[in-house]
């Protein structure tokens, strides 16, 4: 772990750590002060409730989070037994879109890997990753094939747990006629933080409605004449979610395929659809 990614991650527990501080501790503590010495009765369970959801989109927060930070994200080795498996399949070459400007099979000129399609090399990492997004400091971690839902799903639901803050506090605020400091602080970070996180969440759904991943966009998207992995709205969604929408919003593995190949829509007219360099 980097030290800037160490301080970005203590940073974002420091948040966490404050928002429970602030709304299920610091808001309700009149009701928790009544709760253990009176018991639980009927019109507490409103509260009850509100806590309950809090911790529990709190805790899908921190799945995600762990999921996408400690999930190989699809690093590829060097070693001449992983080298067999990305080039061969049943003892034939495997025929990839993306080749060499001379047609030959790409392979790094940093890290000596085979490259199969949509591969990248992360500087940070210093490895070649599989249909490698980007590199996330905030999880510190790539963001590639075996770690992308993961990724999607945080951002779903830390949208999903500062709103919720947010929307607990006003009510309250409205209620009682007044802002306690330390939740109407909390929410003020809940609305910063759902700002940035809005702009990567819906950037991330466009970019799985045309099957492109975030270097993909830079990159190539000026030099492509059309995105051969672009298999239609609903079939690109699938591909990185899964049939089930019910796991949709999860942090399970439901993605299809292996990150080394992929489904495509080729131009028969085109030998090649993605031209690139040795890199």
């Amino acid at each position: 772990m980097t030290k800037v990614g160490l301080c970005i991650v203590l940073a974002e527990e420091c948040i966490l750590a404050y928002s429970i501080y602030a709304v299920p501790y610091y808001m309700y503590k009149g009701w928790w002060d009544s709760l253990i010495h009176n018991g639980l009765h009927v019109h507490d369970i409103p509260n009850l409730v509100e806590v309950v959801v809090f911790f529990i989109l709190l805790f899908l927060c921190q799945l995600c989070f762990l999921c996408t930070s400690f999930t190989n994200p699809g690093w590829i080795s060097d070693s001449n037994d992983i080298k067999r498996v990305l080039l061969y399949e049943g003892g034939a070459p495997l025929e990839y879109l993306e080749k060499k400007s001379n047609g030959k099979a790409r392979a790094c000129a940093k890290c000596k890997a085979p490259k199969p399609d949509r591969a990248h090399h992360c500087s940070i990492c210093n490895r070649c990753v599989l249909k490698m997004d980007h590199h996330c400091p905030f999880v510190n971690n790539c963001i590639g094939f075996f770690n992308y839902k993961y990724f999607f799903n945080f951002l779903f639901w830390v949208m999903v747990f500062t709103i919720y803050i947010i929307v607990l506090v006003v009510v309250d605020g409205l209620g009682s006629h007044t802002f306690k400091i330390q939740p109407a602080v909390a929410a003020i970070m809940c609305v910063i933080v759902f700002f940035l996180v809005s702009v990567l969440f819906f950037n991330h759904v466009r970019f799985i409605a045309t099957n492109m991943t975030t270097i993909e966009h830079v990159e190539k998207r000026k030099i492509m004449k059309r995105n051969p992995y672009d298999l239609g709205i609903n079939r690109n969604y699938k591909q990185v979610f899964g049939a089930n929408p019910f796991l949709w919003c999860f942090p399970c593995w439901t993605s299809v395929g292996d990150g080394h190949l992929f489904e495509t829509t080729p131009d028969p007219s085109e030998t090649s659809c993605l031209l690139s360099s040795s890199t």
